[in-house]
């Protein structure tokens, strides 16, 4: 997936204050100057915006990101409760872990950023947070941005045909809580392996479960996991979103051996959506944002 140092990641990047709460975000690039563009470029759009996953973080996409900010800028940041965001316990779900208030907060970061015309990017939960954003626009509400393609990634939007793992099942067995002790980190180390379809490798696992463990995020689970409850309850509109977006280009990229966001997922958006860029790729799983950046630089969308 990765093989930047996740402490270097961390150092490169900056916090925003929202809600009285620090957001992290890694910005990296500059704005190309116009007269540097490739042929066919679009002068109008100021970068790429990568909304990350569940049990994941900003960390997941910082290879992507090496590369393509030579190029453009790319913002990447972390949804609440992720990484090294921070991971409010005040509340209930509804207040911070919604995937309609993660939207408002990639609209926060967005603004804070000065992003204006994007191509966005989004993987795992950050797919139904990218739907909603979508919904925005299509319904003319998007107001700190304007999404100029919009590219997802495996996720399970389309809940009623998910195949939940172990550690799903358990955190939403919990239900709306927030445990006194941190859980066992070998536990998310062999849930989340299963998911890769290619076996990652140690570190990679490593970094992973020190972002979920930063500010004792472990705790948190069971209560960020109600998002799958919510795509439930709003599975015809986001499912709307996805399969009737208007207003700009969308793709999708799909690793087939996901255990989890199964192909059919992708092969029903692409049925209800003709005009969807559909990618499959048979020899990943989960994660594959390496294969997703061989992909860039094969279509010379990057060197």
């Amino acid at each position: 997936m990765n093989e930047v140092p996740l402490q270097e990641w961390i150092d490169g990047g900056h916090y925003i204050e929202h809600r009285d709460h620090k957001v992290f975000v890694h910005t990296s690039g500059l704005v190309p100057n116009t007269a540097d563009l490739p042929p066919g470029a679009d002068p109008d759009v100021d970068g790429v915006f990568i909304i990350h996953g569940f049990l994941g973080s900003s960390w997941d996409w910082a290879a992507v990101a090496a590369e393509v900010s030579k190029h453009t800028r790319v913002v990447v940041f972390d949804l609440w409760g992720h990484g090294q965001t921070d991971k409010p316990t005040e509340g209930k779900f509804e207040d911070y872990y919604s995937l309609f208030v993660q939207a408002d907060l990639a609209e926060a970061v967005a603004k804070a950023e000065g992003l204006h015309n994007v191509i966005l990017v989004a993987h795992d939960m950050g797919q139904t947070v990218c739907a909603e954003l979508m919904a925005r626009q299509d319904a003319e509400k998007l107001s700190s941005f304007k999404i100029h393609h919009s590219i997802i990634h495996n996720g399970s939007t389309l809940v009623d045909l998910v195949q939940l793992n172990v550690l799903q099942k358990q955190f939403l067995a919990m239900e709306d809580e927030i445990l006194t002790e941190d859980m066992a980190r070998e536990e998310f180390r062999e849930g989340m392996r299963v998911t890769f379809g290619h076996a990652p490798s140690e570190q990679i696992l490593t970094n992973m479960i020190d972002q979920i463990f930063a500010q004792q995020g472990s705790r948190l689970m069971p209560r960020i996991c109600r998002y799958l409850i919510e795509r439930k309850d709003n599975l015809e509109h986001w499912q709307g979103a996805l399969c009737n977006f208007s207003s700009a280009p969308f793709s999708i990229y799909w690793g087939l051996k996901d255990p989890v966001s199964v192909t059919a997922m992708a092969d029903k958006i692409k049925r209800l959506r003709p005009s969807t860029d559909l990618h499959k790729w048979p020899d990943v799983g989960h994660w594959h944002q390496l294969k997703f950046l061989r992909e860039l630089q094969k279509q010379s969308l990057i060197d």
